[in-house]
């Protein structure tokens, strides 16, 4: 039903690039909202913290500078229509190039490395604050205890392996689909 839908509106080679690129700048939004959120859970578990603030901001600006070349590099890449995969079926399944492939993956890197530094900086205070409640016997007193410490422990692993075994795929999508092709 879909195919038939595309397939009478007729949709060129100029029409599938708009709508890549709607989906790459929905898709740079919500990093940037998610990376926003990250930095500002990040900070306050730090006790606003300056230097924290100054980290995480400055990873977070190198990912997304790495994400903005990517994009504005495979934008320039002029893609023949050729390229467009089943076009006379309808749809806009774009094929990307081994350098477009490769530039895409590197940009994931850079939100991994952002993931990965939250991830450190969360485990390392949520140990540091275990350690200081375990000091002055606060580990035991109330129905919450420590356990708000491991529901930060276990909330930030679990985030971190889940969006890194996504992100990891992604790259290797782009980096070993890419290769595969020639």
């Amino acid at each position: 039903m879909c195919r038939a839908f595309f397939k009478h509106l007729h949709i060129g080679c100029q029409t599938c690039r708009i709508f890549q690129r709607y989906h790459q700048i929905l898709i740079v939004t919500v990093q940037l909202l998610v990376s926003t959120t990250l930095i500002t859970r990040t900070y306050a578990l730090y006790e606003r913290s300056r230097s924290v603030l100054a980290l995480t901001c400055l990873t977070g600006l190198c990912a997304v500078a790495i994400g903005f070349w990517a994009l504005m590099r495979i934008a320039s890449t002029d893609y023949s229509p050729l390229t467009f995969a089943n076009m006379s079926a309808g749809g806009c399944g774009l094929r990307i190039d081994e350098a477009a492939g490769t530039r895409y993956g590197i940009a994931w890197v850079g939100v991994v490395v952002f993931d990965t530094e939250i991830l450190i900086l969360t485990v390392w205070k949520t140990i540091k604050i275990l350690r200081r409640w375990k000091k002055v016997h606060l580990w035991s007193i109330g129905p919450c205890g420590g356990r708000i410490a491991h529901v930060f422990l276990r909330d930030g692993c679990t985030y971190y392996g889940i969006l890194t075994v996504m992100n990891l795929s992604q790259v290797l999508t782009f980096l070993v689909a890419s290769t595969q092709r020639n």
